[in-house]
């Protein structure tokens, strides 16, 4: 077996790192291909580190690029020259051909790769781009983050040019059909941009994203509250933490699968606690906004209610990542975190946090060995959903609850790159 095939771009100045860096001019209009269209390659990043003990972020990214390699190349960001020589070992073992990845190095600190990392569009003329917006770390880092230029490296890398649209923001947060739909959490934009109005913002993405059409959903689901607004009542004078979470991402919740037609994440009919009751309630509110609008050439949208997964709560101590990242914050409303005692934290999980390739789609799941019966039914009936939208596609399921545990999931640790 050939070895695997390496690019090593490491510590670029950044006043290097693009050609372009700047507004696009007046003319210029670009377009991001939606994700269900046709890629020329899988985009996504080595971890660093587990979200807690017990939970590995490595085997679930391991099955992913198992699943995707076979059938369309895949990209890997690694941090340094240690992890280079780990993942050769790693793969010739798995027997990954050198044809489906390549491994590029560079220096990174997350590895949510959508919202940290490039952002591929088109201009008008059919040429590749680069986007470089604002990442302050989904709103914990106001003054800015180093995953930053990260963007403008890669850009460098591929000789491509990088435009800066000057707007904070994530991909996690843009939906797009590919056509000129965008749909975007509002509490999420403002909360990045509170200087720039929604118009402006709206300009921004006509011209950036291709968006003539733009719906906007009030909020996220609870459990991706910010977690320094501090933890989520259970119920009996019980509470558990979100786990660095982003304030709603678009990605947690609605999802298109083609052109036309998206997914909507729904309740449970038995909405025992409060969070269910209130993501009751905002589903609904997103509902009725995606029932009463149209799709930009006017068709109405077909929507494809998901359930939700259960409420997965575990617990954390001192020496877990997102524990010990927790435990730094500076909390509102005057709490106190318990420092030094175990606490219960909230999964970032999500049926709608799937990943479209070319080929293979990659579903969560959520039920295992000591999990209730009612997880492997609703993981089942999750899985037939998929296999009626996408039915030349191989769905393949994936326990994705470690990655969950940062705040994230399969999508938020991956990107594409159009053909």
């Amino acid at each position: 077996m050939k070895r695997l095939k390496v690019i090593i771009f490491l510590c670029i100045p950044i006043w290097f790192s693009c050609q372009n860096n700047s507004p696009a001019t007046h003319e210029t209009k670009f377009v991001k291909p939606a994700e269900f269209e046709t890629q020329r390659e899988f985009w996504t990043a080595w971890p660093h580190d587990d979200h807690a003990r017990g939970y590995s972020n490595t085997e679930v990214l391991l099955e992913m690029i198992m699943a995707v390699a076979p059938f369309q190349k895949v990209v890997l960001i690694v941090p340094n020259d240690s992890i280079k020589n780990h993942c050769y070992e790693l793969f010739y073992e798995l027997d990954i051909e050198s044809d489906s990845l390549d491994l590029i190095e560079f220096p990174y600190e997350e590895f949510w790769v959508r919202d940290m990392g490039p952002v591929f569009v088109k201009d008008q003329h059919g040429m590749e781009a680069l986007l470089d917006f604002g990442f302050n770390a989904w709103g914990y880092t106001p003054e800015g983050h180093q995953d930053d230029v990260l963007d403008r490296r890669i850009a460098n890398m591929l000789k491509l040019p990088v435009y800066q649209p000057g707007l904070t923001t994530e991909s996690g947060n843009h939906e797009v059909n590919g056509k000129g739909t965008l749909i975007l959490t509002k509490a999420v934009e403002m909360n990045r941009n509170p200087g720039i109005s929604i118009k402006e913002i709206e300009n921004i993405y006509k011209k950036y994203l291709g968006a003539n059409n733009i719906i906007w959903i009030e909020h996220g689901l609870l459990e991706d509250r910010h977690s320094f607004e501090g933890p989520l009542p259970l119920g009996k004078g019980d509470s558990a933490y979100t786990v660095l979470t982003t304030g709603g991402h678009i990605d947690e919740f609605v999802r298109f699968v083609n052109d036309s037609t998206l997914m909507l994440a729904w309740p449970y009919e038995d909405t025992v606690c409060y969070i269910q009751r209130e993501n009751a309630v905002r589903l609904e509110a997103a509902y009725q906004i995606l029932k009463h609008s149209q799709l930009e050439d006017g068709r109405p949208i077909q929507i494809i209610k998901v359930p939700l997964p259960p409420l997965i709560i575990i617990k954390m101590s001192p020496g877990d990542y997102v524990y010990d990242e927790l435990r730094k914050l500076n909390y509102e409303n005057g709490h106190v975190f318990p420092d030094g005692k175990s606490i219960k934290v909230i999964g970032a999980a999500s049926y709608l946090n799937f990943v479209i390739t070319n080929q293979v789609v990659l579903v969560p799941v959520y039920g295992n060995d000591d999990s209730p019966p009612s997880w492997h039914e609703k993981d089942q009936q999750v899985m037939e959903i998929f296999k009626s939208v996408f039915p030349g596609k191989l769905i393949i399921p994936i326990n994705s609850l470690a990655v969950n545990l940062g705040g994230g999931g399969m999508h938020c640790i991956t990107t594409y790159r159009p053909l």
